[in-house]
């Protein structure tokens, strides 16, 4: 069991707008310096990023990307 598995997982965004067997399409809103909840990817995803800034992801093992 990892420090993740122990933790209560959040939404992977802020609201699902949409969804099929197949697809999930969230909408997530993050002010400067604001965390989203830890959270798992049930399905492929990929980032659509609709204004200029950084965005940091962490990962169970430690690991970050920028």
């Amino acid at each position: 069991m990892t420090s993740v598995d122990r933790k209560e997982l959040g939404n992977v965004g802020t609201e699902m707008l949409w969804e099929n067997d197949h697809v999930r399409v969230w909408d997530l809103v993050l002010e400067p310096g604001q965390s989203s909840e830890w959270h798992r990817h049930g399905m492929h995803y990929t980032f659509i990023v609709t204004r200029a800034g950084r965005l940091k992801a962490e990962y169970e093992d430690g690991s970050e990307s920028i």
